[in-house]
């Protein structure tokens, strides 16, 4: 119950940003906002932020700035170069790594995005016959396959091939089409697109070569090895003999995790098209501005990703929120909401806002018309220290302030049973 009055908090602190546009955002009073954050759930890791804004003039202003631990083992302070996985983030990239296969005309065979699955992934097959037939890559994309998350399904050995042989068992619980139901599994299946395209490349090392390395974000990687060898990798956080009857926070002994998924490589695991990517908030900023300019790099203004691509993921397929359910002063500013595919989109009294992915409810990229928005995700339930972003843009019409964001520890007794996904 906490997580609302999070999110009108940071509203309510950063809608007046939005209306002065101060020449700084992470004012000491942004500084005491967070830390107090983190106080308040007793969180002893950390979280690094980035705000991002495009003047009138078009000059980027950007500020980065990392709080708290990144691991326990060593104490090592967060800043924002600190690597954290980015959970479904990712999809995002996955999204767009598709679309650029689409973009491709020289690519055999050709796909758009309605093309069969069926007819790309030879073992592709669900327990409903039609939905086997009929799913494209838009369904899989937009979670309407019928299928719910069935995320205890895979285990930490699994490869795609044999996650996608076992996808047949899993039981529909709606209709083909019927209704948005959120899958990190159609993602895998979608991650694995590249390799059955003529590119036969990785979705790991197509991501990295068409979209991290133009834009110059050396950092993010899709390896556990690459990002650990640096030292600057995030640890997750759990709880020993938490007591959920004395209640957070601070209860329990703090004790670092393992990282979530250390298998793959540059190749990337079959994981990596629902929540592999590993960044920092220097490079989510990089991606920010990316995505803040429709596709365009942000130094040369030269397209890295064509517009259609972004537009493709923002425009709706499903409907994520259907503006009713929930508190009543939500219903009252918040619209329903859209999925695309790896973002979702909405208004917030009367302004567009589209949301990077869906993790528990809230993560928000900002575009030239959008309001103050927030994810605050549980820190019970999350994993492995994800990247906390703000960003901000201004328009001909309205100057907008976003703020994206993930708590950086988890405190379970059970929580190396997690996924760091949404």
């Amino acid at each position: 119950m906490r997580h609302p009055l999070y999110l009108s908090i940071i509203l309510g602190a950063l809608s007046v940003s939005a209306q002065t546009i101060p020449d700084r955002v992470l004012t000491p009073d942004v500084d005491a906002f967070i830390e107090g954050i983190l106080s308040a759930v007793g969180s002893p890791g950390g979280v690094s932020v980035a705000v991002v804004r495009l003047d009138p003039s078009g000059h980027w202003n950007v500020e980065t700035k990392g709080y708290g631990i990144a691991r326990l083992s060593d104490n090592a302070s967060v800043t924002a170069d600190t690597l954290f996985p980015i959970g479904s983030n990712s999809k995002l990239f996955t999204v767009v790594g598709t679309g650029l296969l689409i973009s491709n005309e020289s690519l055999t065979p050709r796909l758009s995005w309605e093309t069969k699955l069926g007819s790309v992934i030879p073992d592709w097959k669900l327990a409903d016959s039609f939905a086997t037939d009929k799913s494209s890559i838009v369904d899989l994309m937009g979670h309407r396959t019928g299928l719910p998350r069935h995320d205890f399904m895979y285990r930490t050995d699994d490869t795609f091939d044999s996650v996608a042989r076992r996808v047949r068992f899993l039981k529909p619980s709606t209709e083909f089409r019927e209704t948005f139901q959120y899958n990190n599994i159609m993602y895998s299946m979608l991650s694995y697109l590249p390799e059955a395209a003529s590119t036969k490349t990785p979705l790991a090392r197509y991501v990295k070569k068409n979209v991290f390395d133009p834009l110059g974000m050396d950092s993010t990687t899709y390896s556990f090895d690459v990002a650990n060898a640096g030292g600057k990798l995030s640890y997750g956080v759990s709880r020993e003999n938490l007591s959920f009857a004395d209640g957070l926070p601070g209860t329990g002994i703090p004790r670092q995790l393992s990282f979530w998924y250390e298998k793959g490589g540059e190749d990337g695991n079959f994981m990596s098209g629902a929540g592999g990517v590993i960044s920092s908030a220097n490079d989510m900023a990089t991606w920010l501005k990316t995505l803040l300019l429709w596709g365009k790099h942000p130094e040369t203004n030269q397209t890295v990703i064509p517009s259609a691509v972004l537009q493709r993921a923002a425009s709706g397929i499903t409907v994520a929120a259907d503006g009713i359910s929930g508190l009543p002063i939500a219903q009252s500013v918040l619209s329903p909401v859209v999925y695309g595919g790896g973002q979702e989109t909405g208004t917030y009294r009367g302004h567009v806002i589209i949301e990077v992915c869906l993790v528990h409810g809230f993560l928000y990229t900002s575009r030239n018309d959008v309001v103050p928005s927030m994810m605050a995700a549980s820190t019970e339930h999350i994993a492995n220290c994800p990247v906390f972003l703000l960003t901000m843009s201004e328009s001909r019409s309205s100057r907008t302030t976003t703020i994206q964001g993930r708590f950086s520890t988890r405190s379970s007794s059970t929580a190396s049973s997690m996924k760091p996904w949404a």
